[in-house]
């Protein structure tokens, strides 16, 4: 609720004075009636009140981060936190632009024109509001991505959502019941409801794209809309923004022609339209508060990096406070669907007796909670459902390959609750993930990439040429949804065809023998363009390795074996999302191959450790892991390659 309310306020916040400027006061030019000094009283509260809700909202959200890192009663820590860290930044940079905004907007309402200044305080604002809009993108999904163009497309799209829905809100908030004739004319409602669809249809068109490129960047194909928590939260987001599209083209192709054909009819017609447009107004904003929702919590879903894992089998043998209990773990329908068996059993009179009834009191919950060990994921809670008296099954959605710490609570009425973990390992699928998910655009691109592409720059352009020609009445007015249909349609195959291209098929088994010359060019070319991060002997500590965000990966540990011949090219040649160059474009196909060969050479140049009964599969001192061994458990490729 907090993150939707601090982008409900932001929004306002921008969209406010843009709506001012650009619809309401040109429509409204020489009004000076009760209807525009009403207009501007509650676009200053409005004002007022965001800033006030954004920077609230701002400084406790990042008051609740510092409270997971340092204790906030330390005031030392605290300024560290906020000096130091980019959330804490972000957020004292918030207060401080927040009253340059609203000091710059107040000078901008009062210079006369032709005043000298009368261009630097417009300019001024718009600095505030885009530093603003930059404090949410410096912590967003786009900051953690390569480049600046991720972070500068997340910004575009703030602002563009910020100047559509902001506007909206003061929209909404018109005097409707002040705007009458004869102060007021058809031709004013006619030029508000034109106006501002010429505003959002920029913003609509800027949303689109800048939305398409964030989906290509977070997405590793249209798979993950339904089989992740982020996917499926952007897909809710896409069906409210088409009913939002929809109930504009409403005010667009029904109310303002409405309008305009009744000029010269009586009054309570136009009254009759206005209540039209008022309730097509507010259902527009109450759609925009909704995707807002959606926003808040995909801000706080970390995008899926593959396709759910294949669920293996395991087994773990666990002790809470002295209680036996045995985790089995196995698939459950589709991929990344796992089933947790939990028995219970007595606890034996001796060592050498076997349990043999049921020792949990009546009304015993069993809950799980998963948190994925790799990535800050949050907990999930399972309550698990009684079979019988002493085994208990849970179903969850592992969506990511990794490690995640399962944590068993047994909760009996009358005690305190008794617990033990275990360290899961679930593999992932990093072919697909590969293929699929690419930092920016493969190329060259195949030839299937090529056409998808041309046929989505015809569709964009043809979607251009039909947005103008109904701009201008060339055309009917409904082409003007219909070329905005097909804009959206050919930025999506545009970009689908370069960031979605899968590219050539690549074969598992590496189609070069393994000689000595082929290792020696492998070495070779090892030494003189992977060795400066993954070190000479490849176990990740090259020179370069302590200056990169991310680890370099240890092309000496067991992971390496989880992977074919084939992933380890498509790592070489496309590079990963957080780190390595792809060599695509640098080196020779045969001489990737090589470097293929190179790699498996320095596997097998450090033998496997052994692994005990407390590795990494089992909590220390909770008993022996049957499970599959987590050390053979492939590790997160694009987390180091």
């Amino acid at each position: 609720m907090g993150r939707t309310l601090h982008f409900a306020a932001l929004f306002a916040l921008i969209g406010g004075p843009v709506f001012w400027w650009t619809v309401w006061r040109p429509a409204a030019y020489g009004q000076a009636s009760a209807a525009h000094q009403a207009a501007w009283r509650r676009l200053w509260v409005g004002l007022w009140f965001s800033a006030t809700l954004f920077a609230l909202t701002g400084l406790s959200e990042a008051l609740a981060t510092a409270a997971q890192v340092v204790p906030l009663r330390q005031l030392d820590f605290l300024l560290l936190f906020l000096s130091r860290s980019r959330v804490g930044q972000m957020a004292l940079g918030k207060l401080l632009l927040v009253p340059v905004l609203l000091w710059a907007f107040r000078c901008w309402a009062r210079t006369r024109p032709g005043s000298p200044s009368q261009a630097l305080w417009p300019a001024l604002a718009g600095l505030a509001g885009l530093g603003l809009l930059a404090t949410i993108s410096a912590v967003s999904h786009a900051a953690a991505m390569p480049g600046l163009w991720p972070l500068v497309s997340d910004v575009i799209h703030l602002a563009a959502g910020a100047v559509w829905g902001g506007g909206l809100f003061y929209f909404a908030c018109l005097p409707w019941a002040q705007l009458r004739p004869p102060r007021w004319s058809a031709q004013q409602s006619a030029a508000l409801v034109d106006r501002f669809s010429r505003l959002g249809l920029g913003a609509v068109l800027a949303l689109t794209a800048t939305g398409l490129l964030a989906s290509f960047l977070h997405l590793y194909g249209p798979g993950a809309l339904t089989t992740s928590t982020y996917g499926r939260l952007l897909a809710w987001k896409l069906a409210s923004f088409l009913a939002l599209l929809l109930v504009a083209g409403a005010n667009l192709l029904w109310v303002g022609p409405g309008l305009r054909q009744r000029a010269a009819r009586p009054a309570e017609h136009l009254a009759t339209w206005l209540r039209r447009l008022a309730w097509l107004v507010r259902a527009e904003a109450a759609l925009i508060l909704t995707v807002l929702a959606i926003t808040a919590s995909l801000s706080r879903t970390p995008p899926p990096e593959g396709p759910p894992p294949q669920i293996p089998f395991g087994s773990w043998q666990l002790q809470a406070d002295g209680q036996p209990m045995q985790v089995d773990l196995s698939p459950a329908g589709p991929r990344g669907r796992a089933r947790f068996d939990v028995y219970v059993r007595a606890r034996p009179a001796s060592p050498m007796a076997l349990p043999s009834a049921p020792a949990l009191p009546a009304g015993t919950r069993v809950v799980l909670e998963l948190v994925m060990a790799d990535h800050p994921m949050g907990v999930t809670r399972l309550q698990a459902q009684p079979v019988t008296a002493d085994h208990f099954v849970a179903e969850a959605l592992l969506e990511m390959g990794g490690n995640w710490q399962l944590t068993v609570r047994l909760q009996s009425p009358g005690q305190a609750p008794r617990q033990d973990q275990v360290l899961v390992s679930i593999p992932a699928d990093h072919t697909t993930m590969l293929h699929g998910h690419s930092p920016g655009p493969s190329w060259p691109p195949s030839t299937r990439g090529v056409a998808v592409s041309v046929v989505g720059l015809a569709f964009l352009l043809g979607g251009g040429w039909a947005i103008r020609a109904g701009r201008h009445r060339l055309r009917p007015l409904w082409w003007i949804p219909a070329g905005t249909a097909a804009t959206m349609a050919g930025l999506a195959a545009l970009l689908g065809g370069l960031w979605w291209d899968p590219g050539p098929a690549v074969p598992s088994r590496n189609p070069l023998p393994a000689t000595a010359e082929a290792l020696s060019r492998g070495r070779e070319l090892f030494q003189a363009n992977c060795a400066a991060c993954h070190g000479l002997a490849g176990q990740g500590d090259g020179p370069n390795s302590q200056n990169l965000p991310v680890p370099p990966a240890d092309l000496t540990a067991p992971h390496v074996d989880a992977h074919s011949d084939g992933d380890l090219f498509t790592v070489i040649s496309r590079g990963t999302p957080r780190g390595m160059p792809g060599f695509a474009g640098t080196l020779p196909e045969d001489d990737r191959w090589r470097l293929v060969h190179y790699v498996r050479q320095l596997r097998r140049a450090r033998p496997e450790p052994p692994s005990g009964p407390t590795g990494a599969g089992a909590t220390p001192g909770t008993g022996r892991n049957t499970g599959p061994s987590p050390s053979l458990a492939p590790q997160h490729l694009h987390h180091g390659w």
